[in-house]
């Protein structure tokens, strides 16, 4: 269907298609590189921990890209962090002296309701790290989610800047690690 459109009136945003080639405008987020970057600049953080699990949210059919895996798990071995990969979120996972990545937002709140009532203080004795930057990330549990985030800002001029220039090929855009309180 891609290729039934002119090749100078599309930009491809946030997925890089493979089959095409650098003659389309293709504007993407590295997701296995982007995460393995942003996990390698919070290590001394993470290295706090005892283990670090991600939560996919399958109940809630959160999409996690493949890239995201391999990122995490490539990070993992490479710092030998102790891990595991959850489907989903459940009260009983949170333990002290453990960091957490989730997804999506109903599940941060839910972690730190689940954190408050274990008693457990983020930053402290248990550690939280989110995907893509939101304002929610900036105030929840009062010191705010440390978050690994694509730039979209930068994208959204970088996307512009296609547009305008009628630049073709393949750009990855860049991510960054927001630290806040909760790791």
């Amino acid at each position: 269907i891609v290729k039934q459109i002119p090749k100078e009136k599309l930009l491809i945003l946030d997925i890089d298609v493979e089959k095409l080639d650098d003659s389309y405008a293709v504007l993407y987020q590295d997701f296995e590189e982007n995460f393995y970057q942003g996990l390698s600049s919070a290590l001394p953080m993470i290295q706090k921990y005892e283990s670090l699990t991600l939560f996919l949210s399958k109940n809630q059919f959160q999409y996690t890209p493949k890239g995201i895996l391999k990122g995490f798990k490539r990070f993992c071995e490479d710092y030998n962090v102790k891990n595991e990969v959850v489907n989903n979120l459940e009260f009983d996972h949170l333990e002290e002296g453990h960091a957490y990545f989730l997804f999506l937002e109903n599940d941060l709140v839910r972690f730190v309701n689940y954190a408050n009532r274990k008693g457990l203080k983020l930053g402290k004795n248990i550690g939280l790290l989110s995907y893509d930057d939101t304002p929610i990330k900036e105030i929840l549990d009062d010191s705010g989610i440390t978050t690994i985030s694509n730039d979209f800002v930068q994208m959204g001029k970088l996307a512009g800047r296609l547009v305008h220039n009628r630049q073709k090929g393949k750009i990855a855009s860049d991510c960054r690690l927001i630290i806040r309180g909760s790791l």
